[in-house]
């Protein structure tokens, strides 16, 4: 599917005890190179979240995907829900941190170069994990649910990227505008981006019933902008 890519399955140790695995994409060739923390959609880790990876490793970045349901994809809504409401949702922070940590002592990665990028349910993740460790130095979130509580944003470092959907019901305007003020009251270098036209996920250009081309497009290239000029400089 890609070429000149080195992709493989990765463990790394999780705080608390136990290991967690990733789906791990790179670029072919030899040398230092950045990593991004890609984290799933409620489906769990499957072909398109892989896509993901494999299009940041072909930008140049090493892209990690922990994988939060231990192997378990579906496509079915219900399911999907079940999966992630039953998520523990700090659990699933100290895996995070694990896959920072198990970058930061990876050659050819820079330590200090490390970025996170989420969609839908890890759209929440890439939001929470910059209020949780300085290790994350830039975050996109795509359509993420906002922390709770939300204060915590006050505790971000790193220039973070919101993407939101008009049409997204799930993320409406409300939950937006709450984000927005949090970041204008915590003098947070976030910037909050909404497509009027694009539903919830409209990333996922494998289902069409909800993908936008132009805001996906668009959205692609500012998320690669702000993690290339902050984790490749």
């Amino acid at each position: 599917m890609h070429g000149n890519l080195r992709t493989r399955m990765v463990e790394f140790p999780v705080e608390g005890g136990g290991k967690a695995s990733a789906y791990e994409a790179r670029p072919g060739g030899a040398g230092s190179y950045p990593g991004v923390i890609v984290v799933q959609e409620w489906w769990g880790v499957n072909e398109h979240i892989k896509d993901v990876a494999g299009r940041l490793a072909h930008e140049g970045f090493v892209a990690l995907v922990p994988d939060l349901y231990k192997g378990r994809v579906t496509a079915d809504a219900h399911l999907a829900s079940a999966w992630m409401q039953a998520l523990d949702r700090e659990e699933a922070v100290k895996i995070f941190l694990g896959a920072v940590r198990f970058l930061q002592g990876k050659e050819p990665v820079h330590a200090e170069h490390i970025g996170v990028i989420g969609f839908c349910m890890g759209g929440s993740f890439a939001l929470l994990l910059p209020c949780r460790t300085t290790a994350v130095k830039a975050a996109v979130a795509f359509y993420g649910d906002l922390p709770d509580p939300l204060d915590q944003v006050k505790n971000i470092r790193c220039p973070l990227l919101f993407i939101a959907g008009g049409k997204d019901r799930w993320i409406n305007a409300d939950k937006v505008e709450k984000l927005k003020k949090a970041f204008q009251q915590y003098h947070i270098n976030g910037e909050v981006r909404v497509y009027p036209d694009a539903d919830h996920a409209f990333f996922n250009d494998t289902r069409p019933e909800v993908y936008n081309a132009a805001a996906a497009q668009d959205a692609w290239m500012r998320a690669l902008g702000l993690l290339s000029r902050t984790l490749k400089s």
